[in-house]
């Protein structure tokens, strides 16, 4: 069965969306308005799920409540719920605090967004100067790194 893993950087501005696929290496990114997840969501299960049996792995940064709002906490809700609503038993789904995939990934809780814009840039060679697409990618990574056992609870 082949694995496909997901990062996605909600906003209410713009949010990041990442694809990554390990039986090719490439990386697919881009970011849109929330009102285009939805879209974007239907597009990726057309083309992932109906070709063969896949199973999807997403990582979805969701701040806490407190940190960033609750408008922010309620768009990861939603489109996780969108996920599972499309996917069902085939998507596992991590919901994971800015902290923690920044140091599973780039090594430090504290790393900012160039951090995650040059990790994306050189381990990806994505050509973005765009935090939101960069930290899904990053995301992606991490649900990578979750699925193969490299980070713990």
């Amino acid at each position: 069965m082949k694995t496909i893993y997901i990062g996605i950087d909600p906003s209410i501005k713009s949010t990041g969306i990442a694809i990554l696929d390990p039986s090719t290496g490439e990386c697919g990114y881009g970011a849109m308005s929330v009102l285009a997840v939805g879209e974007h969501l239907n597009i990726i299960s057309t083309s992932f799920l109906e070709a063969d049996h896949t199973r999807l792995v997403v990582a979805i940064e969701r701040p806490p409540k407190y940190q960033r709002g609750m408008v922010t906490h309620a768009v990861a809700n939603e489109i996780g719920a969108r996920i599972k609503k499309l996917w069902g038993k085939a998507a596992t789904i991590h919901f994971v605090v800015p902290q923690m995939w920044r140091k599973a990934v780039l090594g430090s809780g504290k790393a900012g967004k160039l951090e995650a814009i040059g990790y994306a840039m050189v381990v990806h060679k994505i050509k973005t100067k765009s935090s939101d697409e960069a930290e899904a990618v990053c995301l992606a990574e991490f649900a990578r790194a979750k699925d193969i056992g490299r980070v713990e609870q």
